[in-house]
């Protein structure tokens, strides 16, 4: 029960402070409280809020610091916000300014520029950029299936509108829907973490399944390099031929210049794994050297496999290799691998040579940190490229045969 008295400044400062707490109130000034211990006197607003069937007490300041006339007037204010419900406490006025601070969230179009931004740029996780042709591919997918909601900000996404624009794209066109869904979902999810804010990711009801590359086993691999050893372009068939008998992507083959290639070392450096930025250097069988010497004395240009056209002017290397009648570019990655587990290679020294990203277990093998020596890659790149000229040689007639002629 609170002590009446007369609010005066001067009454207030005459009151001795106590061991105990005491609650002292004015009927001149209702609701205005003043609270007196041991250390302090502090003003109050106190209200009775008759929706929770409780009085609700709020912190104005302290005396002498805060005076009567002003603890009035503040309280006051707070009586005025309680009755509008618009009152708040300290701690929820200092959150709701550092909320006012904060930057307005993104519109979806706003978002995937920066997560294509962050993804293309150096990153100091040590992951891999984006190549720009995904970045590309991403956006072109955006402005196909994903535009009418591109100016609309991210946490006023109509979700439900999204999963079903996705799910009739995905009726005729399963691969282009699945793609929209990744490109979405990847870019809602950096706006997360950046803005430290939880958002409904739109998705497919169905995730679309990925069809597999399937290789006709049935084609004899001397028709393969028959047709390949057809291909006019001398350029073009030594791409080819390398692709075959070192089974790295056609990408980073066909970026190679002569800086990365070591003809008197018989190595090949390339400056990015498909997941790692960091370079690899690889030793390469007799004939893939010899394959290198025969284009290093065929033209002079920077490039290993320089375009056969220049473009405004300027000549790059070579584009995306044609699919042959019985072959497509992918197959003799996939064809050289067969090859690396008949011959019995190492799995670490398999995954070096294809520029795989080894795992736990490889770089075990390796000690950690480690790298496969030069002469053991060279040996198990020629047993691979010998083994690859037998088999294109004539079909054998079985599986004796084929290890025969391997060894």
């Amino acid at each position: 029960m609170a002590t009446q008295m007369t609010f005066t400044d001067s009454a207030i400062q005459r009151i001795k402070h106590t061991d105990k707490t005491e609650w002292c109130s004015d009927k001149t000034y209702r609701g205005l409280r003043l609270c007196i211990t041991a250390g302090s006197k502090t003003w109050y607003a106190s209200k009775w809020d008759g929706a929770a069937q409780k009085s609700r007490q709020t912190k104005i300041g302290q005396f002498p610091k805060m005076k009567r006339e002003e603890a009035w007037r503040i309280a006051c204010e707070v009586k005025s916000e309680m009755d509008a419900g618009e009152h708040m406490s300290r701690a929820e006025k200092a959150m709701k300014a550092v909320e006012d601070d904060a930057p307005p969230l993104p519109t979806l179009a706003s978002a995937l520029d920066a997560y294509l931004t962050h993804q293309t740029s150096p990153r100091f996780s040590g992951k891999s950029r984006m190549r720009e042709s995904t970045a590309k591919e991403y956006r072109r997918s955006f402005e196909l299936h994903l535009s009418t909601w591109a100016e609309i900000v991210i946490d006023k996404l109509p979700t439900r509108n999204i999963n079903q624009h996705l799910n009739a794209v995905q009726k005729d066109h399963p691969h282009a829907a699945y793609r929209a869904h990744a490109v979405i979902g990847a870019t809602l999810r950096h706006a997360c973490k950046v803005h430290a804010v939880v958002l409904a990711i739109p998705t497919l009801t169905d995730i679309t399944k990925q069809p597999k590359r399937e290789i006709d086993r049935d084609i004899d691999w001397a028709d393969r390099w028959q047709e390949i050893e057809d291909v006019d372009n001398e350029i073009k068939r030594a791409c080819w031929e390398l692709r075959w008998h070192m089974g790295v992507r056609e990408n980073v083959l066909r970026s190679l210049t002569w800086s990365h290639v070591d003809l008197d070392a018989g190595t090949v450096t390339f400056d990015r794994l498909k997941r790692d930025d960091n370079g690899r250097t690889v030793a390469i069988s007799t004939f893939s050297l010899s394959v290198f010497n025969r284009l290093r004395d065929l033209h002079g240009s920077d490039w290993v496999f320089p375009a056969t056209r220049r473009i405004k002017g300027i000549l790059g290397h070579l584009d995306v290799l044609d699919r042959l009648p019985l072959t497509a570019p992918g197959d003799v990655r996939h064809l050289w691998n067969e090859a690396a587990m008949s011959v019995v290679m190492p799995y670490h020294l398999q995954r070096w040579l294809n520029q795989q990203n080894l795992t736990g277990n490889e770089i075990a093998m390796l000690g950690h940190y480690g790298v496969p020596d030069l002469d053991s890659q060279r040996n198990a790149a020629n047993k691979v490229s010998a083994y690859i000229m037998s088999r294109c040689k004539s079909a054998p007639c079985s599986v004796i045969e084929i290890s025969r002629s391997a060894s």
